[in-house]
C-alpha cells in the first residue's frame, strides 16, 4: 500500500527481532549513508504512531539497536494521505523530534510552513534545538562523504 494515497499501511508482523530487517543491518554494516522512513504502521515496533513519527523505531531501532549513524530521511512529508492527519509544519517537527534528520517534502510549496514550524520548535525548546544541531551534523557529514562539499576530500 502506498502512503502517498492512503492511510492504511499496516504492517503487523515485523518485530525488532525480525529476520526481514537483515538487509537492513547488511546495509548498514556496509556503511550505507542514508536511510528512509516510511509513514507506514508497524504497530509491534510502535503501537501508538507511525514510523515517520516514531521515536522507538528512528532512534530506538535505527540508531540504538541497528547502531545506525547515518542520515535518517523521511518519505515526502508533503501531501502523503499517512500523514494528513498532522500539519504540515508539525509533520517535520515531529520526524526530526524522533530522531530523523532530514525531512522531506517533494511539493516546494509546503517547505515554508515545515521551516516554520521548525525555527519555531527549536526557538522554544533547548532539546529541541540539541536534535536540530544533531540532524544539521548527519546532514553535513553525509554531504561531506559523498563530496558534495567544497572542503570534502577529491574522489579517487
Amino acid at each position: 500500500m502506498n502512503t502517498d494515497v492512503s492511510t492504511g499501511a499496516v504492517d503487523r508482523t515485523t518485530t525488532p527481532d525480525d529476520p526481514y530487517l537483515a538487509p537492513f543491518i547488511a546495509g548498514i554494516r556496509a556503511g550505507t549513508g542514508a536511510v528512509m522512513v516510511s509513514s507506514a504502521s508497524y504497530p509491534k515496533l510502535d503501537p501508538n504512531t507511525i514510523a515517520a513519527f516514531s521515536r522507538p523505531i528512528i532512534t530506538g531501532l535505527l540508531r540504538e539497536r541497528l547502531g545506525f549513524e547515518g542520515l535518517i530521511v523521511s518519505d515526502s512529508l508533503a501531501g502523503a494521505a499517512a500523514v494528513s492527519f498532522v500539519t504540515t509544519g508539525q509533520r517535520a517537527v515531529r520526524f526530526i523530534a524522533a530522531g530523523g534528520d532530514f525531512a522531506l517534502t517533494t511539493q516546494y510549496s509546503k517547505a515554508p510552513a515545515m521551516i516554520d514550524a521548525l525555527l519555531a520548535a527549536a526557538r522554544a525548546s533547548a532539546s529541541f534545538t540539541a536534535r536540530v544541531t544533531d540532524a544539521a551534523r548527519h546532514v553535513i557529514r553525509t554531504k561531506y562523504a559523498a563530496g558534495l562539499l567544497p572542503c570534502s576530500p577529491p574522489k579517487t
